[in-house]
């Protein structure tokens, strides 16, 4: 079976010593009952895409090119959060490059005022789309961690020396971040160098360098979108502030999630997921629908290896069909009591060669 594709390589990056930085200061579901929340601000790469959720439960969403192009799509609707915690945006309006017609969906996985997982039904963009609380440049350091969203097409998940996951620290004095720490997911024990992104001023969350893109959140979270002259060497990275786990059974509970997968069992690249873990053992299904209905394929996903490593707040481990296992990182923050969202990056089981990832927060 395969879950997913995705990978990460910095070394179309040159390597060099990083600054120093103090440590870090539609469905037939019924849509849930809630009182309606403030306006939430989301910002990300691939492009750049705003999302705008506002109180009366409309959206707005636009695309750019680059950050300094006028806006390219526009779309406008409704949104609503289902019984399953997922979020569906149905369209009402449209204009611009391959605009979406009048009622067709997009759902969402939302960690409030930390980020957004947004999926649009019938894309033309593959995967979904990461993003983060945006507008807001930190007026303190961060440390964090890292997992890809999106790979470099010439990334491998068997090679010891491509850097997969990490650690990353940005200073706000001089607004420079820094890759402090990049590992392989067959050698998670090795350090394979540092990155440094560069210096750049922080405006509307964002910071514009030679060698990256980058979106911040004051919240205590990043986005990474790397340089490159060819787009399919260009990398987008998740970061979330690091904290320590005492024990894997600090993630225990019930999670829905999203997996990337070119060939998943539902037809489509990106599939809703259920997950619930106990004791650092996980027990995952992938539907076809948000629906939560039937499962299309089920996994297992251990936590088992190493704690905190390569950062404070990750954990390792394999993940397991029928075709076979593969080896498996996590990086998780606790946003709120008894919430969590993980990012986890792992090979397929399929194919040691071929990358998988998922996101998931509480239920």
């Amino acid at each position: 079976m395969k879950l997913l594709r995705i990978a990460f390589v910095l070394t179309a990056l040159q390597l060099m010593g990083c600054s120093s930085g103090s440590d870090r200061a539609t469905s037939d579901q019924a849509a849930a009952d809630s009182q309606p929340p403030a306006l939430r601000h989301y910002a990300g790469p691939g492009s750049r895409w705003d999302v705008r959720l506002n109180a009366d439960f409309t959206f707005s969403i636009e695309r750019r090119a680059r950050i300094d192009t006028p806006v390219v799509l526009t779309v406008t609707g409704t949104y609503q959060e289902l019984d399953s915690g997922f979020l569906q945006l149905v369209v009402g309006a449209a204009q611009g490059e391959d605009a979406p017609t009048p009622g067709q969906t997009a759902w969402a996985i939302e960690v409030p005022g930390y980020a957004l997982f947004l999926k649009p039904d019938e894309s033309p963009f593959g995967g979904f789309i990461t993003m983060v609380d945006g507008g807001n440049c930190p007026s303190s350091d961060l440390t964090a961690n890292w997992t890809v969203m999106r790979p470099a097409a010439s990334a491998s998940a068997d090679s010891a020396s491509v850097a997969h996951v990490g650690s990353l620290a940005y200073t706000a004095a001089s607004a420079n971040l820094c890759i402090t720490q990049r590992r392989s997911l067959t050698a998670l024990d090795t350090e394979l160098g540092s990155v440094d992104l560069g210096v750049g001023e922080c405006a509307d969350g964002v910071i514009a360098t030679s060698q990256a893109m980058i979106y911040l959140t004051a919240a205590g979270g990043a986005l990474v979108h790397t340089n490159h002259p060819d787009d399919a060497e260009r990398e987008i990275v998740f970061a979330m502030q690091d904290a320590p786990l005492a024990a894997v059974s600090d993630l225990d509970g019930d999670y829905i999630g999203l997996i990337y997968d070119v060939g998943n069992p539902s037809g489509n690249n990106v599939a809703p997921t259920t997950l619930t873990c106990t004791a650092g053992l996980c027990a995952g299904s992938l539907y076809d629908s948000i629906g939560l209905v039937t499962a299309v394929q089920t996994f297992v996903a251990d936590l088992f290896g190493s704690l905190n490593l390569p950062g404070a707040g990750m954990t390792s481990g394999q993940v397991r069909t029928d075709a076979g296992a593969g080896a498996l990182a996590c990086q998780s923050l606790s946003y709120a009591p008894g919430q969590v969202l993980l990012a986890c990056l792992g090979q397929d089981p399929e194919d040691a060669t071929r990358q998988i990832t998922m996101v998931a927060r509480s239920r």
